[in-house]
C-alpha cells in the first residue's frame, strides 16, 4: 500500500501528462526521424523510407511495421515523422 502512495505522489509531481522518460524517448525519435523520408499512402496511412528499409504506418490501428510502437507503447521515429508530415499538410 505504501508503494501505491509513493507512486501517486511521484505522478502528481509531473508537470505534464507524459512522463519525463517518455518525453525523452519521443525527442530522441524526432532526431532519428530526420534521416527518413515520408510518403503518403492513402490506403494504410504513411510509408516511411529509412535507409534500405521501408515501414508502413497505420495511424488508426496504431501499427508500424517496425513493431516498436506496439512493443513499447511509445511512438517510434517512423510514427513521429508521419505525425509531423500530417501536421504540415
Amino acid at each position: 500500500m505504501d508503494r501505491n502512495v509513493e507512486m501517486r505522489k511521484f505522478v502528481d509531481a509531473w508537470i505534464s501528462d507524459i512522463s519525463l522518460m517518455v518525453s525523452l524517448v519521443v525527442e530522441e525519435n524526432k532526431d532519428y526521424a530526420r534521416d527518413c523520408q515520408v510518403r503518403f499512402n492513402g490506403q494504410f496511412g504513411y510509408e516511411i523510407l529509412d535507409g534500405h528499409y521501408r515501414h508502413i504506418i497505420d495511424i488508426i490501428k496504431k501499427i508500424c511495421t517496425c513493431r516498436t510502437w506496439q512493443l513499447r507503447g511509445i511512438q517510434c521515429q517512423h510514427v513521429v515523422l508521419a505525425y509531423q508530415h500530417a501536421s504540415q499538410t
